[in-house]
């Protein structure tokens, strides 16, 4: 947690980055489970969720604490799992649109801006007049161009995704990675 988010100074901090981690990984989780659903040679055919809600007190495998709370891993499921959902891929530095919906969905754009730390846009591409049937996924709609991939001890490439799925004006899901 520390190397990822920095360090906790006291136990609700320590929470706090927790709950951040799980939604991260668990976002993470029911996305590539989407993205790869499709895959012709080796598809995703589901995702089993360890433990649901523990009857005690967790950090981990919980959509739902012991006291009925929702930790941050409900709110990243509940996020990778919105019925009309744009999600980059970390793979294949791409951008994935998903229709959970029991109807077509038209007059969709999305738009992905790629960020340094500084804020300095990297990419910015956008593509229009998308159209996704009832439980269609659409792989590679945008493939972002991003800081190249580092490896250790080398300092890692830190970035920003922004993902806006629109239909007509309408803001419909907004996502930011990093």
């Amino acid at each position: 947690l520390a190397a990822r988010y920095g360090a906790w100074t006291d136990l609700a901090s320590y929470v706090q980055e927790a709950q951040v981690a799980n939604y991260e990984n668990v976002r993470a989780q029911f996305e590539a489970f989407l993205e790869h659903s499709t895959s012709s040679t080796n598809p995703a055919t589901g995702i089993v969720y360890w433990q649901l809600n523990k009857g005690w007190p967790t950090l981990l495998w919980s959509l739902y604490n012991f006291d009925g709370d929702q930790p941050g891993s409900f709110f990243g499921a509940r996020k990778a799992n919105r019925p009309l959902h744009a999600l980059y891929a970390y793979d294949t530095h791409t951008v994935t649109l998903d229709n959970l919906g029991g109807r077509t969905e038209a007059d969709l754009a999305i738009q992905a801006r790629v960020y340094d730390l500084d804020g300095k846009v990297l990419d910015d591409q956008s593509r229009g007049g998308l159209a996704l049937a009832s439980q269609e996924v659409r792989n590679r709609v945008l493939a972002l161009r991003v800081p190249a991939n580092t490896e250790p001890p080398a300092t890692a490439s830190v970035f920003f995704v922004e993902l806006v799925l629109r239909q007509g004006r309408t803001v419909i899901d907004r996502n930011v990675y990093w």
